[in-house]
């Protein structure tokens, strides 16, 4: 008798919890002090400083105006390590930011993995409009408050509409100001009066907003290909459990079979032995054939939980990288 083999492993998979984390996008959040207005306008008295040359890079990435790289000289950027970013944004623990324009200074969270190329610039971007929006006058942020309502409300995604949200509730001030850099950073079309604003600080503006998009795509493609993934191991799991269901009444019609052979043999009733004989291997070796398949089945599935796990755990190591609190809040 060939018996069923006994395959190890098969439930006991690391599974890496995924989708449950939304990445933080490039976007600060949290109650921002009183902007310090920055004149962008230099005087025989103003110095403005050189930007250092990650900075001056990050600049020339993004297409920033002059008039833009001024700004930015005199917010003093830096780029902050992980552990000290929502101190240097002065934000509740809780909080998690890629970087903040905070009295007059920008801060942003330094990124290094190529996987996440872009970031740090995209965040750069976001801040700098944040500067120039504490340099406008009542006036003109009443004229681009109506423009970026005007925007939002042609563009609004359910996602975008839950972060301004989370924004409202936070400090409703700040509405506006996050529109300026969240439009200005991440939307295409957005339409022909504010583009010609927004041409003021960027000569491409395409090229931050592209920047953006590849960041964001990142998460995007190691969720989607984990779920892909996912729905794969479904669908395997299912056709183990139901072969594994037929194997079992296959054992056990062997089994009984077997019994009865060996009782006919025990019987001398060799004639009806022998006649039983060819008819009993043969579906033994169509059991053994569906045990190899079942094997087969068992080794796809783990070999795509394998790659399935390593995509989540990529995933789970970019927002690590990220994530400038233990219970960061969806800021997408």
């Amino acid at each position: 008798m060939t018996s069923r083999p006994y395959v190890a492993g098969l439930m006991a998979l690391l599974v890496v919890a995924v989708g449950c984390v939304d990445p933080p996008s490039s976007n600060d959040l949290g109650p921002s002090a009183t902007p310090t207005a920055v004149t962008t306008e230099t005087t025989s008295t103003t110095v403005v400083p050189a930007l250092d040359a990650t900075f001056a890079a990050i600049a020339e990435r993004t297409t920033m105006t002059e008039e833009a790289r001024r700004l930015l000289a005199l917010s003093s950027p830096a780029l902050v390590e992980l552990g000290g970013l929502g101190a240097a944004c002065g934000l509740e623990p809780e909080i998690s930011v890629l970087g903040c324009y905070r009295s007059g200074q920008i801060s942003v969270l330094a990124v290094t993995d190529p996987r996440l190329d872009g970031m740090a610039e995209a965040t750069t971007a976001h801040e700098l409009l944040h500067a120039a929006w504490a340099t406008f006058d009542d006036a003109e942020r009443e004229r681009l408050s109506r423009l970026l309502q005007t925007a939002f409300d042609r563009v609004a995604t359910t996602e975008l509409i839950d972060r301004l949200d989370l924004y409202r509730g936070r400090d409703p001030a700040s509405v506006d100001g996050e529109l300026h850099s969240v439009l200005g950073t991440e939307i295409a079309d957005v339409g022909p009066e504010l583009e010609t604003h927004y041409r003021r600080w960027f000569a491409d503006r395409a090229a931050v907003v592209s920047l953006t998009v590849a960041v964001r795509a990142t998460f995007a493609s190691l969720e989607d290909q984990v779920d892909a993934l996912d729905a794969a191991l479904s669908e395997l799991q299912a056709r183990i459990d139901g072969l594994e269901t037929t194997l079992d009444a296959d054992l056990a019609a062997l089994e009984s079979r077997s019994a009865e052979l060996e009782a006919l043999l025990a019987a001398e009733r060799f004639e009806e032995y022998n006649a039983g004989v060819g008819p009993f291997n043969e579906q033994v070796r169509l059991y053994n054939e569906s045990v190899a398949d079942l094997r087969t089945l068992i080794d796809d599935f783990n070999a795509l939980a394998r790659e399935r796990n390593a995509l989540a755990a990529a995933y789970t190591d970019l927002v690590a990288q990220i994530t400038t609190s233990p219970e960061a809040l969806p800021v997408g």
